[in-house]
């Protein structure tokens, strides 16, 4: 039926294996369920505690869970073997990232590309890892490179266009988000860049079917409060606004 039922139904024929598993945890990992994505890969590790792949990307779901020391340290355990996979470098700097901490996780994405210099995900969290370090040009130059290893990175769009906006230049920022939402159209970060961006120029119409594109793809309430209400605000009256130029329906 579907990767969930598959990769269960090998775990039941070959138990002894760490893969079913582990490509059982991806696929919830995948899914954000993050809850059954850290009971798999909890198995993957019992079945073969030496496997550094399970491991890292363990540890990273612990730290999306929130659960910081029990994630931290997984990747410290790692990092003391020594580590080289290319999943370990991933999950630590995005781990690091989802607490902030830009600057180790610089240095620990770029290790990582150092290692593995054709891989366009450590280019982008490298680049992200600098722009949050106020490092922009750095930043911008690491996006290009992972667009240029991989074009269909939507991560990478959306790091230039953020780049771009901060620089004042709304025309190359546009340009990207659009491309961002042409590779992923159901991430939500770049239609709300967007819807935010085309409804402070006064494009009304296109913020709005933006907003409307958010709500019917909201994960929580938060993002459902946020496009209800401008949603409200610009089905209202029309304000007479300075002619602005128009940005194209993704």
């Amino acid at each position: 039926r579907d990767n969930f039922a598959l990769y269960a139904r090998i775990e039941q024929v070959a138990p002894r294996s760490p893969t079913p598993p582990l490509n059982l945890g991806l696929a919830y990992f995948r899914a954000n369920d993050l809850a059954r994505a850290a009971a798999a890969f909890e198995r993957a590790v019992g079945l073969n505690p030496a496997q550094q792949r399970a491991r890292a990307i363990l540890a990273l779901t612990y730290v999306l869970q929130g659960r910081l020391q029990d994630g931290f340290r997984l990747l410290q355990a790692l990092e003391t073997e020594g580590a080289k996979d290319r999943d370990y470098f991933v999950a630590g700097a995005t781990a690091l990232l989802e607490v902030g901490d830009a600057a180790k996780a610089a240095i620990v994405a770029d290790a990582g590309v150092r290692l593995h210099q054709g891989d366009a995900t450590l280019r982008e969290l490298l680049a992200r890892a600098l722009e949050g370090t106020g490092r922009f040009p750095e930043a911008a130059a690491r996006y290009n490179e992972a667009l240029a290893l991989n074009p269909d990175l939507p991560q990478a769009e959306e790091g230039l266009a953020r780049l771009y906006r901060r620089a004042g230049d709304v025309a190359q920022a546009e340009r990207h988000w659009l491309r961002a939402i042409e590779i992923a159209p159901g991430r939500l970060q770049p239609l709300r860049e967007l819807a935010l961006l085309w409804e402070a120029q006064g494009n009304r119409m296109d913020s709005l079917q933006l907003w409307r594109d958010i709500l019917s793809l909201a994960p929580n309430g938060t993002v459902v409060r946020e496009a209800a209400a401008h949603i409200r605000r610009l089905e209202g009256p029309a304000v007479v606004a300075p002619e602005t130029g128009k940005g194209k329906r993704p």
